[in-house]
Parts: C-alpha cells; structure tokens; sequence
C-alpha cells in the first residue's frame, strides 16, 4: 500500500523500534528521529545481514530497495522515502509484503519547475556561451550569433502533473504556447492537449519531460520522437533518465537534429556520458530538481515526521 498524508505530530518516544537509515546523506533527517527511535545505518552493516529488529526505513531515490534488500528486513512495516518518485523501490514487492511507503512528492514542486525553466531560459538566450565568449575576451573582437526568444514559442510538456502545471505556469508567464501529452484531456484552458506524443514532438519548439519515471515511460522518448522534433527544438529533462533513450538522444545532437539539450537526469547516475562534456549546447545538472536548502529542509523534516506520525497510529 503506498499513501502519502500526512497526520498530526506526536511527542511520543518509539525506544523499542529500530529503523535503519539507508545512507548517511540522510543524516538531517536522523536528528529529527535519533531522540525518539533507535538508529542503524545501512552502511555499517554487512551486507547480507538480516535485520528482524528493524520495522521502519528511511530511504532516498539513490537507494535500491528491491527484493532482496527487503528478504533483508523481514519485519518491514513503513519506508519513508527521501524522494517524489518510487522508480528505486520494487513497488510491487512491496505492495506483496502490506509495506506503507510514504514520500515526498509535493515538496520538489516548484523547484523542479524553476529549473525547468532554467534551461528554458538557458538553452534560448545562451547564457552559457555568451558567458564563456566574455570570459575568453571575445566581445569586440568577433560578433556573437544572436539567441532566441521564448515569447510565443511552443513548448511540450511530457505529464502535466504537478510539476508539469507549475512548469507550464511559469511558461504562461513568458507568453509561451502551452501543449502537453498525458494519460488524460485535463481540459486547462489555453493548454494544447494531444493523445499522440509523435504528432506533438513536431510542432514544440521545447519539448519538456516532467512525467512519472516507470515502465510505462521508459524509453518513450525514442529516436523517432527525436526525428519529429524541429532542428530548432530543445529537450529538457527533469522527470528521469531512462525516460529517453540517451543514445538517441546523443546521436540526434551529435547530426544536428536538434539544437540541443538541458539535462538534470540520466540513465546511469551518478555516471553521465562525456560526449556531453564536449557539447556547448547541452546543459548538464546533477540531478538538482530539488536541490535547494528551503526544499531539502522540508523534505528532511517530512520524511522524519511520517514516521513519527506512522508510528504513533499503528
């Protein structure tokens, strides 16, 4: 079973359970808990070990929690999970076992979508090269090839959850044309809404990928869609990786099929492909979405407080 509410806090001390915490970059989140629980930490356990005193688990979207992590902890009530997304926990597995797992999904909202438009605004204004062509002295020396505006240009929204509304949000506000693909006809007004992911990639001058990062989407965007796109066109990626097919990806703007790319996820992390290093028309992030001090302080304390909450309720 997997919820997301939220209860009220409680005072109570939880001595007699133990959690483990999967990795100590969690470890903000333990200051919350430490007084309340006891704690062991992944890491300093061997790696096989069977862990039947540990009920709860505090996990991020680096840590596989797959089967045999979970043969691991045959007790396993509750998994707090340091992320929005559930792609690095074997769901399925856990649904079996009547495992909660409660995220953070509302929390990397607004800032996911501001990086979102970070490339955007990046990628078509060219940020970075104009400030390497100051930087190495060229101003006065060369003429520097004029950018491109975002006002009135399309942009394609891959899910219009909640990041992809707030994405498309801050895109209305520069005056761009809203189109999306989705499960759904959401029916926004003055949004473009298409059932067919193909015909949409040819008519977007940005082609942003927002969506829920599962088996239903890997891989969707393929070498196809990369064709359909404009030779003008960007694709940014704030959702996950292996939504798009990065060799595609990397053959398309190796040819010049697109004018390039902003990308905060990829297939393999923390592993990222060095031809990227190479284009000065892609902009790389490591995996950032979130990765502010206000977001990081709330999700630290929202993964503490579920299973404060959890444990004062079961």
């Amino acid at each position: 079973m997997i919820i997301n509410n939220e209860k009220n806090d409680s005072s109570e001390n939880f001595f007699n359970t133990t959690l483990l915490i999967s990795n100590k970059s969690l470890f903000p989140a333990v200051k919350y808990l430490k007084k309340r629980f006891n704690i062991l930490y992944n890491d300093e356990i061997e790696k096989n070990n069977v862990l039947p005193s540990v009920t709860g688990l505090l996990s991020s979207g680096y840590d596989l929690v797959d089967k045999s992590f979970l043969d691991r902890l045959p007790n396993l009530k509750v998994i707090s999970h340091f992320a929005s997304g559930l792609d690095s926990i074997d769901v399925d597995e856990v649904k079996k076992r009547n495992i909660v797992v409660l995220n953070t999904p509302n929390a990397v909202v607004n800032d996911t979508a501001d990086l979102a438009m970070a490339f955007i605004l990046n990628l078509s204004r060219r940020f970075f090269i104009n400030h390497r062509f100051v930087e190495n002295g060229l101003w006065r020396k060369h003429v520097y090839p004029l950018s491109h505006s975002v006002t009135n240009k399309c942009v394609g929204i891959v899910g219009l959850g909640k990041i992809g509304k707030a994405i498309a949000k801050r895109c209305s506000a520069f005056n761009m044309n809203i189109h999306y693909w989705g499960r759904t006809n959401q029916k926004v007004s003055n949004y473009t809404f298409h059932n067919n992911l193909s015909e949409m990639s040819k008519k977007v001058d940005f082609l942003v990928i927002s969506c829920a990062g599962n088996e239903q989407t890997k891989g969707i965007i393929d070498e196809n869609i990369l064709a359909n796109l404009q030779s003008t066109a960007y694709v940014i990626n704030v959702a996950r990786g292996f939504i798009i097919k990065q060799d595609a990806l990397i053959i398309s703007l190796q040819n010049n099929q697109i004018a390039g790319a902003g990308l905060d996820v990829f297939e393999d992390e923390p592993n990222v492909p060095h031809v990227f290093f190479q284009m000065k028309n892609v902009l790389l992030q490591p995996h950032a979405g979130s990765a502010t001090e206000e977001t990081r302080n709330i999700m630290f304390h929202q993964v503490s407080k579920h299973l404060i909450n959890f444990y004062s309720t079961h």
